[in-house]
């Protein structure tokens, strides 16, 4: 109903509360705007190592990627923290926005090796190796997501960037399709499929797919 200082006041009662949990502080971060700043100074948020996380999440999730990845590289110099496998996937994400796509990749490899049945983020991962035009391990990476699950969005959109990256246009949208069916809020799915369309110059079409992204992304810009 557009009451979002009153939404955030709950949320802070919530997590002062219990301080984990974590829903509580993603619908948090979630509402936060352009006046970030000011928002995250003026909560009343517990003194609870859980504030960091929130933290980390709220500063990505606004594209504030340097002061996200300095929160992150804090809390991995915790011992309790080092091993961490969402720290590490959230150091990996920072490092990819940040086009540091040489560390992504090498941060995204070593997750995938540790933990092989983990597809989250990896779909990132796959625009890293776009990217970098690495055709093998593109392959690689959607035969394993496909074994895992071939119907998690991300799958889909690991095996759209795979045809995306063989030129086989009409194949990668109707994976892009698919992850969208899973999941209608999927914003790399709008942007990528949005890609495609300009490929196979269908441009009303391409136009639509990136306006769904605008709309899904009406935050402050990458920094």
């Amino acid at each position: 109903v557009g009451r979002r200082a009153d939404a955030r006041r709950v949320l802070c009662d919530a997590v002062r509360v219990q301080p984990l949990l974590w829903s509580a502080w993603l619908e948090l971060a979630a509402l936060l705007d352009a006046d970030y700043k000011r928002q995250l100074e003026s909560l009343p948020l517990p003194r609870h190592y859980m504030r960091h996380f929130f933290l980390l999440h709220a500063l990505a999730d606004v594209q504030r990627n340097v002061e996200a990845l300095r929160v992150c590289t804090r809390l991995q110099a915790e011992p309790a923290f080092a091993n961490s496998v969402h720290l590490a996937t959230r150091h990996a994400l920072a490092c990819y926005a940040l086009r540091e796509f040489d560390e992504a990749e090498r941060r995204f490899a070593a997750l995938v090796a540790a933990h092989p049945h983990r597809l989250d983020a990896l779909d990132a991962y796959s625009n890293v190796l776009y990217v970098k035009e690495r055709p093998a391990q593109l392959s690689m990476l959607a035969h394993r997501a496909c074994l895992v699950d071939r119907y998690r969005p991300e799958t889909c959109c690991i095996v759209g960037n795979y045809y995306s990256l063989k030129q086989q246009h009409e194949k990668a949208v109707l994976y892009f399709e698919r992850a969208l069916r899973l999941e209608p809020r999927y914003l790399a799915a709008w942007t990528l499929m949005g890609h495609e369309h300009i490929e196979l110059k269908q441009t009303e079409a391409a136009i639509e797919a990136y306006r769904r992204a605008v709309d899904l992304d009406a935050r402050p810009g990458p920094c």
